[in-house]
């Protein structure tokens, strides 16, 4: 090789070490920016689901800023929506397949093919939950129950990502009476937002915090032995027991929202009030092992105190 020629091969290495720079930092870039992104979804599904949880089971609302219980709850609930779309995919390609058959031959097809679908839904969330959570499989499933609402929750966004699905397919949009008063971009949004509100107020509740979920975790509360009078207007505890096993359901930086044994009513003794107990109160939370799905709290139990204006003022006669 003739000294011109190692030249230019040296020139040539010299000019592709800034390109593949260049590509590498870009590649970088784009995955941090996807990285972003999605955490900003995540955040903003979350603070979504946790509320509307938390408003319509306990009429509470957290509005705390920085809680990473918002991202941790909207990416579970995100993939939750990936797996329905894919399922509604596969079942609309599926159905695709059948075009040229009768409507009864489509509706046999569509039920069979929905069944075939919500099992391998159901299978994958199921084996993430087993993965995520340790569980010894004989264990895990024999408290399955659960989990089976989620998988409720999986067939309706199912059905309603694969009639959005075919509403694009069909360009059925285009054909309705009537222009529609949002654009049809907007419709799986809208979708999103209504699956995002049915899973936070009917379902969030049944999976473990572990996963994501707002299952009430049982806990004992440790009061600090100087502030034991303050917390005995909240908690059933004494200068002799100062702990209370309470289900701890949310927190933010200053309180604990925890679910507590109704001790002034013995009528109603089963049932669970919720409440919010300063931390300035708590020296110490101790929590269980292990928690288990298969003894999730009944929300049956989970009742509110009267307002004041409820209540009868008894008077004398003259």
């Amino acid at each position: 090789m003739s000294n011109k020629h190692r030249a230019v091969k040296v020139e040539a290495g010299k000019d592709s070490q800034p390109q593949q720079m260049t590509t590498y930092i870009s590649r970088v870039t784009g995955v941090g920016n996807v990285l972003i992104a999605l955490s900003a979804l995540s955040y903003v599904f979350g603070f979504i689901v946790v509320n509307t949880y938390l408003a319509t089971k306990y009429k509470i609302y957290n509005f705390e800023i920085l809680n990473s219980r918002y991202i941790y709850s909207g990416a579970v609930f995100l993939l939750l929506c990936l797996l329905a779309f894919l399922g509604a995919s596969m079942l609309s390609r599926r159905i695709d397949a059948i075009h040229d058959k009768s409507v009864l031959q489509k509706t046999f097809e569509f039920i069979f093919w929905l069944g075939a679908v919500h099992g391998l839904s159901t299978a994958i969330f199921n084996s993430l939950l087993l993965v995520a959570l340790n569980r010894n499989p004989a264990s895990f499933f024999g408290s399955l129950p659960s989990e089976i609402p989620v998988a409720l929750w999986l067939d309706i966004a199912i059905v309603a990502f694969y009639f959005q699905i075919r509403l694009y397919k069909n360009k059925s949009w285009e054909n309705l009476p009537h222009e529609m008063p949002f654009p049809n971009s907007a419709f799986t949004i809208i979708i999103i937002l209504i699956l995002t509100l049915i899973y936070g107020a009917q379902f969030y509740f049944f999976l473990p915090p572990s996963v994501g979920g707002g299952l009430p975790i049982p806990v004992t509360l440790v009061v600090d032995k100087n502030k034991i009078e303050t917390a005995q207007n909240l908690l059933p505890i004494s200068l002799q027991n100062p702990s209370a096993s309470v289900y701890l359901i949310e927190q933010n930086s200053d309180s604990l929202y925890v679910l507590v044994g109704n001790q002034f009513n013995s009528a109603v003794n089963s049932s669970l009030l919720p409440i919010q107990i300063d931390k300035a109160l708590i020296v110490g939370i101790i929590y269980p092992d292990e928690i288990k799905t298969s003894s999730f709290l009944d929300s049956n139990k989970i009742t509110f105190p009267p307002t004041p204006t409820m209540t009868p003022i008894i008077t004398s006669t003259p």
